[in-house]
């Protein structure tokens, strides 16, 4: 059997706060996958983690990064209220999205994110990622 070549996996971060940049972080730490871009409004943090990370482009302007067409994927690590508009630009424009958590501001945001993912076939995930720590996983077995 011929063995399948992938192809690496092209993200874009936007909110570079503390999510963000574990976002990055982990995506820096599989192999395949490349951080292409990061947004953030914040010109200093957006400088200091472009240079700390080695990453390409930076953006001011979420929506310039959502506008590249290079990218597969885009995490969204913003304030809450931002979700919404990011992911479904991003999805609209074929890219697949992880969020974090919420995944919105209110139902009828959510909503129009789940919308947007299955009008585009994309995959939309929040990150559930407490689910995995072991004092959660220990609660779980008690329960």
């Amino acid at each position: 059997m011929e063995a399948i070549a992938l192809q690496p996996l092209r993200a874009g971060v936007v909110g570079l706060g503390w999510p963000g940049e574990t976002h990055l972080k982990h995506y820096n730490a599989q192999p395949g996958v490349s951080v292409v871009a990061i947004a953030d409004p914040n010109a200093e943090r957006l400088a200091k983690i472009q240079a700390a990370y080695d990453v390409p482009y930076a953006y001011g302007d979420w929506q310039e990064l959502v506008a590249r067409d290079d990218l597969d994927i885009v995490s969204v690590a913003t304030p809450n209220y931002l979700h919404m508009p990011i992911a479904v630009a991003a999805l609209q424009s074929g890219k697949h999205v992880l969020t974090e958590k919420p995944i919105a501001a209110n139902a009828a945001d959510a909503l129009a994110m789940v919308e947007a993912a299955e009008a585009n076939n994309r995959v939309l995930e929040v990150a559930f990622n407490h689910r995995h720590r072991g004092d959660v996983q220990t609660l779980k077995r008690i329960n």
